[in-house]
This record gives structure tokens, C-alpha cells and sequence, in this order.
């Protein structure tokens, strides 16, 4: 499409931002200065592609790439992404519009654009798309109320001037995906918030969007959610028509409030109105304008439990457009959306109705409300039946599919309905609760969750085993007695967790020698469930009475050998553990643990301390289930914490057998195992090059008080371990470096 050059306003901006094409991937690096606002001649409406850009947009899907490291060191600000009729610029923390650069439409940044017409809609003018969450409520009709202080996380490059209170976890990009996972902290993590944006499997006009948000505050926490966006529709951005369709009238909608105005912050606390404010149940707003305007949808999705099932929610929001407004309609039933908005041009044809050249698409569906057509008696696309009306349970429930279980309508005599037929996640296939995974002991339940370190029940040395998948406990090792003239018991009992007779710990690797220190358990008890030996030193002070003090003393033994190079002790003596000790480096492959964000928060007093990193592991396939896993920090002055799980504690998370977990909530208030885990989880990379793991623990960090820290991770004999670049002292504990 081609037409007159259009006067449009724009931010002036300096600096740079230019598209860096790896694979097939457009990153978009840029460090963008903004100034006074300026207008800007655009070319005429022809998008001819870059090469890069046409890369990114004709390109097959690839595996996802990790790009988190260069969004931590501000090297790119985001990526686009294709799917040969879309376009959108997802930046690292998952909002629209991120810088250009060479822009054929001269905006300098890429929002969301139809190919076929090279048109442009949420970038042009004034940046303003985001999404935030933040701890508050619906609290009247089409209204909220957020709770006191600043327990919210949101961004919107131009209104809010980037990103508040959010740290990139995670940003991933193929040629049409991107997934971008940030944690909302104020100083304290809030939520975890992930938007994983790849192509609609119903039509190539849609990109579909999971959205996951985790409470990650310990307490149950009411959420909200916003995303708002500024249409700026080419060919005549500033001056479109909007349309707003709030939805089906339900008890369960999340949707409280919708708006035309799109120059609000992506904080879901704050807002005005451009005067035109729905919610669902209200008659639709079709073809406002035109006027310079937009749509605003604000969610409530309740209180979110601190643990568990209860602490997560997920929904799906859709980007897209097309060609008229027909095809628009069509497109959103689909996907059997929820409410949308359209934005469309005042291309002066005297029917907005018709949405030529192009009609751009922002949906929702999964919030709680039946798909927009359906009860209108007619069976429409994505649905699999309407009788007219939106009662459940007589058939064809009110999402307009079949009266059944798996459709996520609850009808007697299921007891819940999750939408899908899988067993394990609380609703079994057969909608019957699920108690198995609720943290509680229920009646024919040995342990809960499964995973965590409770087996064996009442152990009087302790839990040492992980909880089965199905809330049970693994068998015991088992003894056997052989009798000939005595009775004699045959050896096997090292390793049951029990102190049996001739042992002076139990199981071996335990942290529990010797046996009745007054300076409490410092060593691990050796394989054959026996203590190593520790010879004492007596220094006696004579003043006007004797006080003898006896103390550990270290003695010597060679660091050279592949059992001594990853036994998570200093057996020379010299002050370095494993990977930490030159001696080391020709016996053990001594690998870096790259992309390593960790970080110490001291906890309030009687609580426990946080311990939570992050890293890249470069090492081939292994049997995760059948092999240990241990994570060590040392500073100059010793061990600051060290925890260790034997083979089978790191369970698979899915069949695929790529992900492996443990899980202990408990020990965020340090009642859950020993070691204070709270959780692990390794995932294998699809190109099988390597692992991504995740530890977070909760015990006493108070020996943390040098910068000069390393963090050592062991997967079954392999040893992987941090740089030498000194740690950032704060205010309430340490951060590696983030290069680290």
C-alpha cells in the first residue's frame, strides 16, 4: 500500500538502536535517550523489509536461543519475531515496542505490524503498550483498590518510562517466539510474571500469549493485572476507530474494567478515563471515534495462594490483525476469545465497519467468561455447540462446548473441571479433586508434596528420602538374617537414615559427625556410615581458675584425586574446596557456571536467610534421576552453606524427562529438611548442549561477610563453579556481579 507522506509526532531520541540478526532472530540493541517531542516526516506507507528483517520474518522456527545474559547487561533490548504475517518487537521484559533500527516506516521502533500492508499500529507517536500486576482488588463496579505501598511490578516504554520494579529472569527468542520471564520485586520478590509469545495454532492473524503469574511472596496475595496500548492504526495513526467488547455477564469474570483510554501507566493501580468505561455484561463500543485513542483491560484474578496450585494463574491474550473487519471477527472466535478491542483506520471510505486495509486484533480468553459469541444460537468458530443461552450443565455449557468433563465447566458429579485430561495437577482425568500435591497429609498419604525430603514418616534420624510422585514413600533399604548356630545379621543397613549397631552416622554424605560435637555437626559421615576421625587440640588458660577449650583441627590429606575433587571438603587444609583448589584442575574438569545471578537476602530476625542462584551448565546428556545433585558457597573463611541430595530426589517433571525438580516449602520457614532446599530444578537444553538450574534455599547465611564468594554446583562427578569477580555488598545481603 502506498499513499502521502503523513506528519506524525514522535519522541526525538538519540543513541543507537539497531537490529543485530543472530540466526534468525532480530535483536534489538539500544540505549534510547529521550528528548523533547518532534515532529517526524514518514516516508510513504511501502514496508520493504531489511535483511534482516525479512530473515526474521520469512524464516522457519528454530529452538529458542537465551538471550538473558545480554538483556542483564543492557547489550539488546529486545527481539522481533514473525510469523510471515505478523510482525511485534518484544522487549526483555514483555512488553511491545522496542527499538528499530533501520526502520523502512522511519518510527524507529517495531510494535505490532501486518506485512501484508507494512502497516504499523502500537509504535507510531507514543510508545504506550505495557502490562504491570500489583497487590490490590476489585472493589465496586469498574473499580479497584490497591493495598499500601509499592507491591507492583509494570512497564510501558514511554508512559512509564521503561520498567519498574521488574528483574529479567529469563528472555528466549526463536524466529517467531519469545518468552520473557521477570520477577516483580521491591525489594522483596512479589510475583513471578511470564509472557510467552509464539504463533496462533488457529490462524496466522493471531499470536497467542501465555501468561503465568506465580506469587513468589511466601503469604497469599490478591493480584491484578493490566495491559493497555495507545492504537496508533496506519494508514492514518492518531486518527481511528476503536472498539471495545467487554464480554459475557458472569460470576466468574475476571474483567473489571475497560477503557478507550491508552495513554494510562501499565500500573494496574492507577487510571483515568477517556470516557467511555465497560465491564462485562455492558453492550460493546463499536467504532469510537475517530480519535487519537486505545484499550485498556484490567484483570482481577483474586487472592493467590503462597504455595501450590492456588499460587499460579494462567490466561492467554492475543496480538493480530487482518485484512477487514470480517476476517477480524472470525479470527477471535477462533480462539474462542473472551473480550477484545479493534483498531481500525479513518481511511475516509464512510464505513468503519469495513476495517480496510486492515483491521489490528487485541484479545483475551481463559479469564472466566464464555467465548464472545457464544449463547447467540449459532454454532461459530471454536465452539462445539450454542443452544442460546449461557447455562452450564444442560448440555452445552456456558462456554458453548459440550456438558462433559475436561470442557472446564464443573457439573455434577465432577468435583472439578481444569479443562484438560491429565492426572497429577489437582483434578484427576475423571474431575475428581486430587488431594496428592496439596503439602497436606492426607488419609492413605505417606508424605506431600511429592519431592520433598519427608520419607521416611517419623524417622528419628531424620527425613533423608523424596516423596514419590503419588504421595508415597520408597521402600527401605531392608536387612537380612541368616541363621546357622547364632543368629547374625548380614551388612546393608548403612544408608536406612537409622543409627544401627557399629554405625556412628547414617546415611553416608550426611552432614551429622561426630556424633554429640558441642559445637553441633560439622562433617559428613563417610560411605561406610562411620565418622572420620578428628584429632583435638587442649590449650588451657590459667588465670584464677582452668578453662580447657578443645577445638577441631584440619589434617592434611591429599586434594589430587577425582573422590577428593568433588567431596565438597577442603582435605588438604589450604583454605580451597574442590574447583576453588589449583590442585584440582588437572583431576577434575573444573567447568564455569556461566549466567550465574545469585543472590544472598538476609532474612527478619528468626527467620532463615534466602540463597538463590541461577546458571548455565555446558556439559552432555546424564541420568539426572540417578545422579547426585549438590550446590556449595565458600568465601575465604569456609564453608557458608553447602546442601546435598542423593540419586533419586530430583524427580522429572514431565514425561519428556527435560525437566527435573525438588521441592520443599516448607523450608521457606525452616521447617522443611535439614538442608533448608526449597527447591531445584535442572532443565535440559533442547540442543542437549547442556542445563539451566535453579536453587533456591533458606538457612543461616550469616557467614557470608566477605565479597570474595564462589558457588560450586555438582551433577553426579561433574563439578561446575562460578568466576573470581567479587560480590556487591547491600543492604540486606549480597548480589554476584552480572557478569558473574
Amino acid at each position: 500500500m502506498s499513499g502521502p507522506a503523513t506528519r506524525v509526532r514522535n519522541r526525538a531520541w538519540s543513541g543507537y538502536a539497531a537490529g543485530v540478526l543472530v540466526g534468525s532472530v532480530v535483536l534489538l540493541t539500544g540505549r534510547v535517550a529521550w528528548g523533547a517531542c518532534a515532529a517526524q516526516e514518514l516516508a510513504p506507507l511501502s514496508l520493504v523489509l531489511t535483511p534482516a528483517v525479512a530473515s526474521a520474518a520469512v524464516a522457519s522456527s528454530s529452538a529458542l536461543t537465551d538471550m538473558t545474559a545480554d538483556c542483564l547487561a543492557h547489550n539488546i533490548a529486545g527481539a522481533v519475531i514473525s510469523n510471515g504475517t505478523l510482525q511485534l518487537g518484544v522487549n526483555c521484559e514483555g512488553h511491545l515496542n522496542t527499538p528499530f533500527s533501520p526502520d523502512p516506516l522511519g518510527i524507529g521502533f517495531m510494535g505490532l505490524r501486518y506485512i501484508p500492508t507494512g502497516a504499523a499500529s502500537t509504535e507510531p507517536g507514543c510508545q504506550c503498550e505495557g502490562w504491570g500486576v500489583a497487590n490490590g482488588a476489585k472493589s465496586g463496579p469498574k473499580v479497584n483498590t490497591c493495598a499500601a505501598g509499592s507491591e507492583q511490578g509494570y512497564a510501558n516504554v514511554t508512559v512509564d518510562s521503561g520498567a519498574v520494579n521488574l528483574i529479567v529472569e529469563s528472555f528466549l527468542v526463536s524466529a517467531d517466539s519469545a518468552v520473557s520471564t521477570v520477577r516483580v520485586n521491591n525489594g522483596a520478590d512479589l510475583w513471578r510474571v511470564k509472557h510467552d509469545y509464539h504463533p496462533s495454532a488457529a490462524t496466522p492473524n493471531l499470536y497467542e500469549v501465555t501468561v503465568t503469574i506465580e506469587n513468589l511472596s511466601g503469604v497469599a496475595k490478591p493480584t491484578l493485572y493490566r495491559r493497555v496500548m495507545d492504537w496508533d492504526i496506519y494508514p492514518t495513526p492518531f486518527n481511528e476507530f476503536v472498539t471495545l467488547n467487554p464480554g459475557l455477564l458472569s460470576p466468574t469474570a475476571k474483567l473489571y474494567r475497560m477503557d478507550n483510554n491508552g495513554f494510562n501507566s501499565a500500573n494496574p493501580c492507577s487510571f483515568t478515563s477517556y470516557g467511555t468505561t465497560l465491564e462485562p455484561g455492558d453492550a460493546q463500543a463499536i467504532d469510537l471515534g475517530p480519535a487519537d485513542h486505545g484499550a485498556l483491560f484490567d484483570f482481577d484474578f483474586g487472592t493467590l495462594a503462597a504455595v501450590g496450585a492456588g499460587a499460579v494463574v494462567t490466561f492467554k491474550t492475543y496480538y493480530g490483525a487482518t485484512g477487514d473487519e470480517p476476517s477480524a471477527l472470525a479470527a477471535v472466535a477462533l480462539v474462542g476469545a473472551e473480550n477484545y478491542s479493534f483498531g481500525q483506520p479513518n481511511v475516509g471510505n464512510g464505513d468503519p465497519t469495513h476495517g480496510t486495509p486492515n483491521t489490528f486484533i487485541f484479545a483475551f480468553s481463559g479469564t472466566g467468561t464464555a467465548a464472545v459469541f457464544c449463547g447467540n444460537g449459532t454454532v461459530d468458530p471454536g465452539e462445539q455447540c450454542d443452544d442460546g443461552n449461557t447455562t452450564s450443565c444442560d448440555g452445552c455449557d456456558s462456554n458453548c462446548k459440550v456438558s462433559g468433563c475436561g470442557n472446564g465447566v464443573v457439573c455434577p458429579p465432577e468435583q472439578c473441571d481444569d479443562g484438560n485430561g491429565t492426572n497429577g495437577d489437582g483434578c484427576s482425568s475423571t474431575c475428581q479433586l486430587e488431594l496428592c500435591g496439596n503439602g497436606m497429609l492426607n488419609s492413605g498419604e505417606d508424605c506431600d508434596p511429592p519431592g520433598s525430603i519427608t520419607c521416611p514418616p517419623g524417622s528419628p534420624a531424620g527425613a533423608f528420602l523424596g516423596c514419590n510422585a503419588d504421595c508415597t514413600c520408597p521402600p527401605l533399604p531392608t536387612t537380612t538374617t541368616t541363621t546357622t548356630v547364632t543368629t547374625t545379621t548380614v551388612p546393608g543397613l548403612c544408608g536406612n537414615g537409622l543409627l544401627d549397631p557399629g554405625e556412628t552416622c547414617d546415611p553416608p554424605g550426611s552432614i551429622t559427625c561426630p556424633p554429640g560435637s558441642p559445637a553441633n555437626a560439622f562433617l559428613a559421615c563417610n560411605d561406610d556410615c562411620t565418622c572420620p576421625t578428628i584429632p583435638t587440640t587442649t590449650t588451657t588458660v590459667v588465670t584464677t581458675s582452668t578453662t580447657t577449650t578443645t577445638t577441631p583441627v584440619c589434617v592434611p590429606q591429599p586434594e589430587n584425586t577425582k573422590a577428593a575433587c568433588n567431596n565438597l571438603k577442603d582435605d588438604d587444609c589450604d583454605g580451597q574446596i574442590d574447583c576453588e583448589d589449583p590442585d584440582c584442575a588437572n583431576v577434575t574438569p573444573c567447568r564455569p557456571a556461566r549466567k550465574d545471578p545469585t543472590s544472598i537476602t538476609y532474612g527478619k530476625p528468626g527467620s532463615p536467610d534466602r540463597f538463590r542462584s541461577q546458571a548455565t551448565l555446558d556439559m552432555p546428556p546424564t541420568n539426572i534421576v540417578q545422579s547426585r545433585f549438590a550446590v556449595l558457597l565458600t568465601n575465604p573463611a569456609g564453608i557458608v552453606y553447602k546442601a546435598q541430595l542423593g540419586p533419586g530426589n530430583t524427580l522429572p517433571k514431565a514425561a519428556g524427562g527435560t525437566i527435573f525438580r525438588f521441592r520443599d516449602p516448607a523450608a521457606r520457614s525452616g521447617r522443611g529438611n535439614p538442608q533448608g532446599i526449597y527447591s531445584i530444578k535442572l532443565k535440559q537444553h533442547r540442543d542437549g548442549s547442556g542445563y539451566t538450574v535453579r536453587a533456591e534455599a533458606y538457612s543461616d547465611l550469616s557467614g557470608a561477610t566477605d565479597a570474595r564468594m564462589h558457588v560450586q554446583f555438582y551433577i553426579g562427578d561433574n563439578v561446575f563453579i562460578t568466576s573470581d569477580a567479587p560480590w556487591t555488598k547491600l543492604t540486606h545481603g549480597w548480589r554476584a556481579p552480572k557478569d558473574h
